[in-house]
């Protein structure tokens, strides 16, 4: 075998690198369930902290979230949902990450009703979940499968392709053993996208966890 196809061989066999994937397993992935050492984590790595207004597109990505998340809820339940928003330039990028934190009291903590009771199907109870996720906002094209396929050893279990709408798929990660998640979704919304939701456009990286202990 001659060197020039070895070495065409070996350049095959390197890992598919991506400038958001290592943003996302570096930010993301340390600390993913307990946020409170998550923060300054970040901060120690170079991530700046920032408003969410630091770039609008997010802004209003947050707000519509925010909305979404409590505006279809039953009389005796209650949502609060928080964010902390991060800026880190990663392969020449700007990078945006995001921690969210979603927490649902659904039930009775107080005799509401009057009977001078709470009856066990009342009794309140509370799910709380964690986020993180990573954004580029100047993304022109989806982010290459490959990269994702290479790190999470796995093939996307779901697809979504909507030209000129949104494209973006989920992959399994129960065999990465990260704790308290089984799934990543990746995305894409190209610039001036007719889709409904469509308030950002880029690419992103995200999952949601179970905080440590549940």
């Amino acid at each position: 075998m001659n060197l020039a196809l070895i070495v065409a061989l070996a350049s095959a066999l390197q890992p598919t690198t991506h400038p958001q994937v290592e943003a996302f397993k570096a930010g993301c992935l340390t600390h993913h369930r307990d946020h409170t050492l998550a923060a300054p984590a970040l901060a120690a790595a170079g991530w700046a902290r920032v408003d969410e207004t630091d770039h609008a597109e997010l802004a209003a990505s947050l707000a519509l979230t925010r909305k979404s998340a409590t505006e279809n809820l039953e009389p005796d339940e209650r949502m609060d949902v928080s964010f902390s928003v991060w800026r880190k330039t990663w392969g020449g990028r700007p990078m945006h990450l995001v921690l969210n934190r979603t927490h649902l009291i659904s039930g009775e903590t107080k005799d509401e009703d009057g009977d001078g009771e709470i009856q066990s199907w009342e009794k309140a109870f509370e799910i709380t979940l964690l986020g993180c996720g990573v954004w580029d906002f100047d993304a022109t094209e989806p982010l290459p499968v490959d990269a994702l396929n290479v790190w999470i050893g796995a093939e996307p279990v779901q697809v979504i392709d909507e030209p000129g709408m949104v494209s973006g798929g989920t992959w399994n990660i129960q065999h990465m053993n990260l704790g308290g998640t089984g799934e990543i979704q990746a995305g894409f919304m190209p610039e001036g996208s007719t889709h409904p939701l469509a308030v950002l456009s880029g690419t992103s990286i995200t999952f949601t966890v179970a905080p440590e202990g549940d």
